[in-house]
């Protein structure tokens, strides 16, 4: 049932993106398959590129075959970023959830697109983009000792990240910090939408909610690889590399679900 509601539902917005808030109010009360990121860097990640030599019906029977249904409309999920991006009014009785709870995690798109060596095939803005980190994991691997040209010295923390997310667009170059996904949640105090609960409904709640994005992937799908994050500074004695998994998509809303997958709010995010 999960599934045969999922392509119904979601044929609204492959047919009528001009009412996205319709469409995403449209998403509130049922109950969806996810699918979680690495299942769909499963099915692009063999796909590669259209080669020089290749035909393009060629390229496109490689790619229905590769890709399949991935490249369909759907629900990506995320946990939070934070708990306290879920705020409580309890003289209100209402829950109000913060764009940051959805995204509050930075990433340099421009270098991971410049490191795959796709600098010119792919819009993107040097200042900022609309895009959202699904995941990130941090290890250290080791130190090392370095110096700068006045001769003073410091222990470097090698780190490696290992990034999965969305990319959608690229930012309008107007601002550094493009996180842009809510039109409504633009500026203080990103607030994204409320919901009514009683107190003792939203302490039940609060710790179980999640959040996940709508999503349709479009090529080329996937870009992946690795590069160096920032500058190693004596202020900033870190040495980050990061292996970067970046799924191109269009990102329609973004979804409040409770434990059981249920869409409690959908916002779009044009």
């Amino acid at each position: 049932m999960a599934i045969r509601l999922l392509l119904v539902a979601f044929s609204i917005f492959l047919t009528n993106a001009a009412s996205a808030q319709t469409a995403c109010k449209s998403l509130v009360g049922k109950t969806y398959a996810l699918t979680p990121f690495d299942m769909l860097v499963a099915a692009f990640g063999s796909l590669g590129p259209k080669g020089e030599f290749e035909t393009t019906a060629d390229y496109e029977a490689r790619r229905n075959a590769s890709v399949g249904t991935a490249a369909r409309t759907v629900i990506i999920p995320k946990q939070p970023e934070g708990l306290e991006y879920f705020e409580y009014d309890a003289d209100a009785q209402k829950l109000k959830v913060l764009s940051y709870a959805f995204d509050n995690t930075g990433l340099d798109v421009w270098s991971a697109f410049y490191a795959a060596e796709l600098y010119g095939k792919i819009d993107v803005n040097t200042f900022g983009n609309v895009e959202v980190v699904i995941s990130r994991e941090e290890n250290p691997t080791g130190s090392h000792v370095a110096s700068n040209a006045y001769g003073a010295t410091v222990d470097v923390l090698e780190i490696a990240w290992t990034t999965r997310a969305i990319f959608d667009r690229q930012g309008d170059g107007t601002s550094g910090l493009d996180y842009g996904l809510f039109p409504s949640a633009d500026n203080s105090p990103y607030v994204v939408g409320e919901l009514s609960l009683a107190p003792a409904e939203a302490q039940r709640l609060k710790p179980t909610l999640q959040v996940g994005f709508v999503v349709t992937p479009r090529e080329p799908y996937l870009v992946t690889g690795r590069h160096k994050v920032g500058k190693t500074t004596i202020q900033n004695p870190r040495a980050i590399t990061e292996d970067f998994s970046i799924l191109i998509a269009d990102i329609q809303c973004g979804v409040v679900m409770d434990s059981s997958d249920k869409i409690l709010m959908a916002y779009p995010t044009r």
